[in-house]
This record gives structure tokens, C-alpha cells and sequence, in this order.
């Protein structure tokens, strides 16, 4: 089964909002390491999504420009 942009947008706005709950916790306390990394590893999810999705609309736009 394929990921569709749908479901990549879902999924990404589901990452950006944990990465948003977990860094109200890290302002609260900037010495917690272990929650920066995993604001970081988010941060990076959401940058390859976001990636696959700009692909994909350019795919899409070749194939239209094609026609």
C-alpha cells in the first residue's frame, strides 16, 4: 500500500504537533538533552516528509506539463 500526500500531510502535522508538546517541556527545562534530541529526530521527519512532498508535486507537475 502506498502513502498518499494525504496521509504524509497527516502525518507530518501529527510530528509538528509532538515536536510542538515537547518543546514547551524543553523551554520549561533546556537541560533535558534527551528531549532535544527528540525534537531533533521530529525536526528531521518532518524535513524528509516535507521533501517527498515537494517531489511529489513536482512529479505531478512534469506529468501534467507533459500532456
Amino acid at each position: 500500500m502506498q502513502i498518499t500526500a494525504n496521509d504524509k500531510m497527516k502525518i507530518r502535522e501529527q510530528l509538528k504537533a509532538k515536536r510542538n508538546r515537547l518543546f514547551e517541556k524543553y523551554f520549561k527545562n533546556p537541560m533535558n538533552t534527551r528531549l532535544a534530541i527528540e525534537i531533533r529526530l521530529i525536526d528531521d521527519r518532518v524535513a524528509e516528509i516535507t521533501e517527498h512532498l515537494v517531489q511529489d508535486r513536482k512529479s505531478g507537475l512534469d506529468q501534467i506539463s507533459a500532456l
